[in-house]
């Protein structure tokens, strides 16, 4: 239950269970008449912030865990029909996490941590019947994201599936449905007009990140045609948008028709995104962002490619930055959201590649807005 202080949650919380009596009316769960009912007879479990179901969860987690645990199970069948027996990995998994917060937390508990051993020596020991996740239709997915971008949906219910998403994650092909629906949401970039290839470029941010300033007229000179979206800055990286606007004069609020007539005319173009372009990820992100589900693979890399594919380019270069400096710390996350962001491009009929580049360091010498133009200005001179 969730609602402004004083609004009466913990009071409503106590009606149900049965430590308060309303002074009129009725209460009933599943049907069933409760009033009178004494709080132990009563079917249902309450947690407050102060509590934790279990030892080895946050508060967070216990909070969550109902949304966890709510999965839609389908058998696992072989080519006879017949269900697939084997080791329940999950369970065991989940006890191992336990066992280690005790390790942790109460290494003395020798009676708890022998009995966690004892349940996953015999999980280990014996097959049991194998289910997997229902997975998302694509109908289901449309869905989903066409009522952030229409806001007909109320967020906490769009809330409850991002937070089953993060637990449960998505697969290949879920990933990928999510990616063109979002895309799809709102204006689709049509560049038909401009001749030749269509590239873009996507960098995930760093300090002093100015490569589309240098490599994008480098590549426009060989022949490509960038027709380049950019955005702003995120947390501590610079948006190329940004940059650009450190130019007195410079417009990257463009019309369709005059951001096609650049392009054609000189080779590239590099303008801010419409507004109208991926509602549904501008919605979900907000969301993401308050409901602690940035940190999952399938919707940054969805999130990123939404945009790419709204772009309209042929052909799109990732740069996804790894280091101390960049959002993917390590080189094992970084070769994970690049190969993640490959495959949405592929399914979705796109020319793609991607690169894993260090951001230990800022590039350049320079770290600014205007730094960084002038910079990158000196660097095309030679």
């Amino acid at each position: 239950v969730a609602g402004n202080i004083g609004c009466g949650k913990t009071t409503l919380l106590r009606l149900l269970a049965g430590f308060n009596s309303g002074t009129s009316g009725e209460i009933t769960i599943g049907g069933e008449q409760m009033t009178g009912v004494p709080p132990h007879l009563r079917p249902v479990n309450t947690v407050f912030q102060r509590y934790a179901l279990f030892p080895h969860l946050t508060v967070y987690d216990n909070l969550a865990y109902g949304l966890k645990i709510k999965k839609v199970w389908t058998p696992i069948l072989d080519e006879e029909g017949k269900q697939v027996l084997g080791i329940d990995q999950d369970a065991i998994d989940d006890l191992v996490k336990e066992k280690n917060w005790y390790l942790k937390h109460d290494p003395n508990n020798a009676a708890e941590i022998a009995k966690i051993d004892h349940d996953i020596a015999e999980y280990q020991n014996k097959e049991v019947p194998l289910f997997a996740y229902r997975k998302l239709t694509k109908e289901e997915i449309e869905f989903f994201a066409f009522s952030a971008a229409n806001e007909t949906v109320p967020d906490y219910q769009l809330s409850a599936l991002l937070m089953a998403i993060y637990f449960n994650s998505l697969d290949g092909r879920e990933t990928l449905e999510l990616t063109e629906a979002m895309a799809h949401s709102g204006d689709m970039a049509d560049l038909s007009a401009i001749g030749g290839i269509k590239g873009d470029k996507h960098s995930t941010g760093g300090v002093g990140d100015k490569t589309t300033l240098i490599v994008g007229p480098i590549v426009a000179e060989c022949g490509v045609k960038i027709a380049k979206m950019s955005g702003r800055g995120l947390g501590h990286t610079g948006g190329t948008v940004d940059k650009l606007e450190a130019i007195p004069g410079f417009r990257t609020s463009l019309e369709t028709n005059e951001f096609t007539e650049i392009v054609n005319k000189c080779g590239l173009c590099v303008a801010g995104q419409s507004g109208k372009l991926c509602p549904a990820d501008k919605k979900l992100y907000g969301l993401r962002d308050v409901t602690a589900t940035v940190d999952n693979m399938p919707l940054i890399a969805s999130s990123i490619m939404s945009k790419k594919l709204a772009g309209g380019a042929d052909c799109i270069v990732l740069d996804v930055k790894c280091g101390s400096g960049a959002f993917m710390k390590d080189k094992e996350s970084a070769s994970e959201l690049a190969a993640k962001m490959v495959e949405i491009g592929k399914g979705a009929g796109r020319k793609i590649a991607a690169l894993i580049t260090d951001m230990d360091t800022p590039l350049g010498h320079n770290i600014g807005n205007s730094l960084e133009i002038i910079e990158a200005a000196e660097t095309l001179k030679g």
